[in-house]
């Protein structure tokens, strides 16, 4: 919720700020910014809302539910993902962010019963490639990125070449999880830790990778913590 507070127990705090059209970031974010998080969490409440304003577009429909725990309204937000997915079509991906190991089983039933992913968040960072995995996942590809130090998504520059030449096919600025579509071929692809305060950047680079436009290439890359300070 974000109207009343908790002692109001108001299972129906829910709103739909802007109406849903093309994005607009900063739209979006002076929303945000005005956002006080109290009160009740309507989660089941709140999907079916969300499903309303989806239920008439024409586009792939999707939910991206963020939360800090379960619905505390005695509803039941499996259900009603499921009951969304099964009449509409309408995928609900769901963060985690910081909820306890009790409420993650119940937050990954809403995920799972739609077809939808569901993250795990605990910190900004952890937030930030979340967020952007998850808005990704409906992407059709056939390359996956993932760059990490440590536990931690990295901020890299990531360039791709055709294999074994200095031609660059794509060029991307990630931060911690990249999606490609490309063409089928042999790349070479080269990581750059971009924000590195040092004069020769951080860097990874993988040569030959093979892929097809029907298969899924997915690679972790990890930079040792020691070797960016």
């Amino acid at each position: 919720g974000a109207q009343s507070p908790l002692i109001d127990n108001k299972c129906d705090d829910s709103q739909l700020l802007l109406p849903i059209n093309a994005i607009d970031p900063k739209q979006i974010q002076s929303q945000i910014t005005t956002l006080l998080a109290q009160g009740s969490n309507p989660t089941s409440f709140a999907l079916q809302k969300a499903g309303d304003d989806l239920r008439s577009r024409s586009e792939d429909r999707v939910i991206l539910l963020l939360t800090d725990g379960k619905d505390s309204c005695g509803q039941d937000p499996c259900a009603m993902a499921k009951s969304l997915y099964d009449s509409d079509k309408i995928v609900t991906h769901v963060i985690a962010f910081d909820t306890t190991q009790a409420d993650e089983a119940v937050l990954q039933c809403i995920a799972n019963s739609s077809k939808g992913v569901f993250l795990l968040a605990r910190t900004k960072e952890e937030l930030g490639a979340s967020l952007d995995e998850a808005i990704r996942s409906t992407i059709p590809y056939n390359f996956r990125l993932k760059i990490m130090v440590g536990g931690t998504p990295l901020p890299t520059t990531v360039t791709v070449y055709k294999s074994g030449t200095q031609q660059i096919v794509e060029r991307s600025q990630t931060y911690g999880i990249e999606l490609f579509r490309l063409s089928a071929g042999t790349y070479d692809i080269l990581i750059e830790y971009s924000a590195s305060i040092e004069k020769t950047k951080p860097s990874k680079i993988l040569k030959g990778v093979t892929l097809s436009q029907t298969g899924k290439v997915e690679q972790d890359i990890r930079f040792d913590l020691g070797s960016l300070t």
